[in-house]
Order: C-alpha cells, then structure tokens, then sequence
C-alpha cells in the first residue's frame, strides 16, 4: 500500500474530494433504488387489481348472455 504522507496536498485534497463524492454519490443511488423498490411494491398489487377489475367488467356482459365467442375474444386480449 501506499503512504498518503508522500504525496503533494494538491493529490491528497483531490483523493479526499473524490472518495468524499463517490461515496455521495453511492448513497444516493441507494436511496433512488430504494426508494423505487418501496413503491414498486405498492403500485403493483393495485395496478394488478386494476386490471382485473377491467377484465372482470368487460366479461360480464358475455357471460351474462352466454356469448362465448365475445368471451374469448375479451380474454384472449390477456395473452399480450
């Protein structure tokens, strides 16, 4: 390893500079993916029940008639 002693002040104060914003900048970018973890987690149960309440109101109709072919159609939608 090397010795911070034998290097001039102008490298030492750019290494304390450096370690100092590397280490800011990691800490940010832990909180940022954090925090998008957090609420991914919440957004999705409720984008999940969003969709089903969609699927559900747009199958009501065919099951309610007994058209099959429209039913289908509908859920067939599901597969993109």
């Amino acid at each position: 390893m090397f010795d911070l002693r034998d290097l001039p002040i102008r490298k030492k104060l750019r290494s304390v500079i450096m370690l100092t914003c590397g280490a800011a900048l990691l800490l940010a970018c832990g909180a940022f993916a954090g925090y998008e973890w957090i609420t991914f987690r919440h957004t999705m149960p409720r984008q999940q029940d969003t969709l089903a309440e969609i699927v559900g109101a747009n199958c009501a109709a065919p099951v309610a008639f007994n058209d099959e072919k429209s039913a289908e159609r509908t859920l067939s939608a599901l597969q993109a």
